[in-house]
């Protein structure tokens, strides 16, 4: 099982993060962070999930928190990456994320990550190669 996190399951480029902003496919919302996904038109088309993390500067006042708020989305998308259908996520921590500890924020992370997973697993289509193997 590898864990890292390359350069090709992040997120870099602004037309990346635009393309989530402007066509996300699924959202899901709490009180710390707001986790927007975009599912590519084609499978195969992607590389994997990808991750994009914002924490503004607003929201989150000192830079050691920023940090602290960005690694541990990192290191959640690193563990479940395997886990997650190929998609563009984008991260967007608020003001009160900085206040939760590190387990909590870790829960709320693997939750939305895994809500993410589940919901792509129900709308999966079974393929013909998949149904002769059922049979």
């Amino acid at each position: 099982m590898n864990e890292s996190f390359p350069r090709i399951a992040r997120l870099l480029a602004k037309r990346d993060f635009s393309t989530v902003f402007e066509d996300n496919h699924f959202k899901r919302n709490a009180p710390q962070v707001l986790m927007l996904c975009h599912r590519p038109a084609e499978p195969g088309q992607a590389a994997g999930s990808r991750l994009g993390v914002i924490v503004a500067k607003k929201q989150v006042k000192r830079a050691h928190e920023r940090n602290r708020l960005k690694r541990l989305a990192r290191e959640q998308f690193r563990r479940l990456r395997s886990e997650l259908p190929e998609a563009d996520i984008v991260l967007l921590f608020r003001h009160p994320a900085q206040f939760c500890s590190n387990a909590e924020l870790s829960d709320i992370l693997r939750k939305h990550l895994l809500g993410l997973q589940r919901k792509y697993q129900a709308v999966e289509p079974v393929s013909s190669a998949q149904q002769l193997e059922q049979q």
